[in-house]
């Protein structure tokens, strides 16, 4: 046998943890078939080395419980409900005595019982109203948005038409400004006659002696302009006179 069969037959079956360490630095570079079964062996072996373990650790456990359980001391029933440090001893009476006892504990239980589920059935009253009452705040809140935005839509609305009638009466204003001005220039002035007394109107007209009254040119006055909500429009500095 050569000298590489002498090396395979040499390889030992790594068990423990220092033993698998070793095994796998010499053969995780060149592994073979031997040493494949050898590793193979070592974790079958351990795997059930590891089961046993952990099935004596549970029994282990398991025996310890029930040995607690065994040393508890049992609670006295104390059925007559009075304290007793001897052997008790139950006639009619204490019987009668322990059964009412027992009953009136029932009782208290029951009524313990309703008054719990009572209080549970008010504190689901409770939480419905609180969120109907949340609901209805949060439907009133969004119809109040709502109105809220729909007010100010209009006023912005009639502030924009309040802003183009302000600006129509005024382009109107300056307008019928203009053209009173121009009226103005153009109209001449009108003659009056004075008849001096005692003349004959013929006699007036014919004479040379008339005096000539210039009426006054009559002020152009604009009449102040408003809107359909009764504001009055100011008109521009350059627009008065």
């Amino acid at each position: 046998m050569s000298s590489s069969d002498n090396s395979e037959y040499e390889i030992a079956t790594p068990y423990t943890v220092k033993r698998i360490r070793q095994f796998s630095k010499l053969h995780s570079g060149i592994p073979s078939k031997l040493a494949f079964r050898k590793l193979t062996k070592a974790n079958e072996t351990n795997a059930a080395r590891a089961s046993i373990t952990e099935h004596r650790a549970n029994r282990l456990k398991e025996t310890l419980q029930i040995e607690q359980k065994k040393r508890r001391r049992g609670k006295k029933l104390n059925l007559v409900g009075e304290p007793s440090g001897r052997a008790q001893f139950f006639g009619t009476k204490e019987v009668l005595a322990a059964q009412a006892r027992e009953a009136e504990k029932l009782e208290l239980a029951e009524k313990e019982k309703l008054e719990k589920e009572k209080e549970k059935e008010e504190k689901a009253v409770t939480k419905a109203v609180k969120e109907a009452l949340a609901v209805e705040e949060k439907r009133r809140k969004a119809e109040q948005q709502a109105i809220n935005k729909q007010v100010r839509l209009e006023e912005h609305n009639q502030g924009v038409l309040d802003r183009a009638n302000a600006r129509k009466a005024v382009a109107a204003a300056k307008k019928e400004a203009v053209e009173a001005a121009k009226a103005a220039k153009k109209a001449k002035p009108s003659r009056i006659v004075i008849l001096r007394v005692g003349s004959t109107i013929l006699a007036s007209l014919g004479s040379e002696e008339q005096v000539v009254v210039e009426e006054p040119e009559e002020e152009v006055r604009v009449v102040p302009q408003q809107t359909r909500a009764g504001r009055q429009i100011v008109l521009p500095q350059r627009l008065r006179k």
